[in-house]
């Protein structure tokens, strides 16, 4: 983190105990914002953190592990199951946009826009549909409203290019839908919304949205089948078997294909 008086971070280095050092520094604050001072800083103390040793009495304190072998192999199982997971998002993405590129697909205006409104209305609604506050927002972010709505236009558009082409891959593929796998993604959906899953199917119910949660499981299991198919090699040229992440073994129809940008 930056320091409080510009300067004073690399003034600091190399005193010790009980030194001071003069700097110049622009003020930031105050009826003399921006104009030159002189500083002194003198250093009261120097205190070094001391780290507990890595051993068994640690992994027993800072986690449920009785040894510190047993916390090293948790914690490599977890870094493993991190960068498989990262691994298969790139696969993902890669090859959806691989295909996206070699296919042409009708854009439906109403669709899009349908789309776009739907989002404006979402982020209205958290600023209480208070349209001069959702302007402040963007003003502090420096995004103009014009900017604004072309970048959720470009994002709508590309949502609807990959719904349409995975709807079209998937009338092909005609994977099967259990009702454990809509299950498993609704919950799934609930889960990233942070609504109680009861809750959450009860609105899916009265707002008739189970159908798009269906065809979300269904493009993602259409997208998994032909992941599958495709011959994929990391960056060092090691060959990986896109049935590890994407087959039907490895429970891939959370493909969740219509987030992929």
């Amino acid at each position: 983190t930056g320091s409080l008086v510009e300067g004073l971070d690399e003034a600091l280095i190399g005193l010790s105990e009980g030194e001071s050092k003069e700097f110049t520094s622009k003020l930031v604050a105050g009826e003399h914002t921006d104009e030159n001072a002189e500083v002194s800083v003198t250093v009261k103390s120097v205190k070094e953190r001391e780290l507990p040793e890595l051993d068994d009495d640690f992994a027993q304190l800072a986690s449920e592990f009785d040894t510190v072998e047993e916390l090293r192999e948790s914690i490599k199982g977890q870094v493993e199951e991190q960068l498989k997971g990262q691994q298969a998002t790139d696969i993902r993405d890669k090859v959806l946009a691989a295909a996206l590129e070699q296919t042409e697909v009708p854009l439906p205006e109403s669709v899009v826009q349908e789309q776009v409104d739907g989002q404006m209305q979402q982020l209205l609604s958290q600023f209480g549909g208070d349209e001069k506050i959702f302007e402040q927002m963007l003003a502090a972010q420096d995004i103009t409203r014009e900017k604004f709505e072309e970048d959720a236009r470009e994002a709508a558009e590309d949502s609807v290019r990959t719904q349409l082409f995975l709807d079209s891959v998937a009338d092909i593929e005609k994977p099967e839908v259990s009702q454990q796998e809509l299950t498993d993604h609704i919950m799934f959906t609930a889960q990233r919304y942070g609504m109680d899953p009861n809750q959450f199917v009860m609105q899916l119910q009265q707002s008739g949205q189970i159908a798009n949660l269906f065809a979300d499981v269904r493009r993602g299991k259409a997208l998994a089948l032909n992941i599958c198919k495709v011959t994929v090699t990391d960056s060092k040229g090691a060959s990986v078997d896109p049935k590890e992440f994407f087959g039907e073994e490895a429970g891939a129809a959370e493909v969740e294909a219509t987030d992929a940008e």
